[in-house]
């Protein structure tokens, strides 16, 4: 998905290709103000751009759009190059370029997690678990899910900001795909929610395989960029906790994608109300924290 980035006003010729430079390997689409648009709120709001150039004799200024952002929840980086102390940045070298591209990838996480294409991949991936399961049923074959929710995510969005939070989830779910089989599969199931379904794996193996995601979701240090993302925000780097719920099937009382599904979820809730940083195991007596 390509970097959207607004230029507004005069800036020098060759900064577009600058820009272009600093966002390698991402590509850049210059969006450019249809005349129709009204105001900056009209602005931000129809052309949704995960960076603004904000130069000379701009129509707004970086107050404006400031204000307008935070009027429409819209966390999107302002970059100037005409000194406006409103803005997030001053370009002043490769260094803010970079950091501004830095920004905006947060910001594009942010779109991305909202988008439609969200919502295709949790059917996708809802699709994927019930074929899953009825090969498990038809053969007599183990299928464990692991479902995965971030810790007090609503606190961490406070903290430091959602467009900083969904780039951690975007770095989390990338993390967490890295520590699995070829033949196991991961989806996002809703807000800061992931579901694995592990294909043969029986509780045992199941157990093991939650341990290290878990594991893999403490360690994981998201760094942001050193500029602020929203005003009083501090400052980066971003850590967070996970509550994991485990349940494995087919057999008593899951006789589907769904009933398996459901006590994974019915796991991760006993870990969250235990106060999370744990893993819950359908079927037990109580939820077993891991150390």
């Amino acid at each position: 998905m390509p970097l959207r980035i607004v230029t507004l006003g005069r800036v020098a010729p060759e900064l577009a290709e600058r820009l272009r430079e600093a966002a390698v390997p991402d590509p850049v689409e210059p969006l450019h103000v249809p005349d129709a648009i009204q105001g900056a709120e009209g602005c931000l709001r129809q052309l949704e751009p995960d960076l603004v150039v904000v130069g000379e004799d701009a129509p707004w200024s970086c107050a404006e759009l400031a204000h307008a952002a935070r009027d429409i929840r819209l966390l999107v980086p302002l970059l100037t190059t005409a000194g406006d102390p409103a803005a997030d940045l001053e370009l002043r070298g490769p260094e803010t370029l970079r950091a501004a591209m830095r920004m905006a990838r947060l910001r594009r996480a942010a779109r991305s997690a909202a988008s439609p294409l969200a919502g295709a991949e949790a059917t996708q991936g809802l699709r994927r678990l019930s074929a899953e399961f009825t090969r498990a049923l038809r053969y007599r074959h183990p299928l464990s899910v692991v479902v995965l929710v971030l810790d007090r995510g609503d606190a961490l969005r406070e903290t430091y900001g959602g467009d900083a939070v969904e780039g951690f989830a975007a770095a989390l779910a990338q993390a967490l795909a890295d520590t699995l089989r070829t033949a196991d599969f991961l989806f996002r199931s809703g807000d800061l929610q992931w579901v694995i379904g592990l294909p043969e794996t029986p509780a045992a193996g199941a157990r093991v395989v939650a341990q290290r995601l878990r594991t893999r979701t403490r360690t994981l240090v998201f760094k942001a960029p050193a500029g602020p993302l929203e005003e009083g925000r501090p400052a980066l780097p971003l850590k967070g906790t996970a509550s994991v719920g485990v349940a494995d099937g087919p057999g008593a009382g899951v006789a589907s994608a769904g009933d398996l599904l459901a006590r994974a979820q019915e796991a991760v809730g006993t870990a969250r109300r235990a106060g999370g940083d744990r893993i819950a195991f359908a079927g037990t007596a109580s939820d077993l924290p891991v150390a």
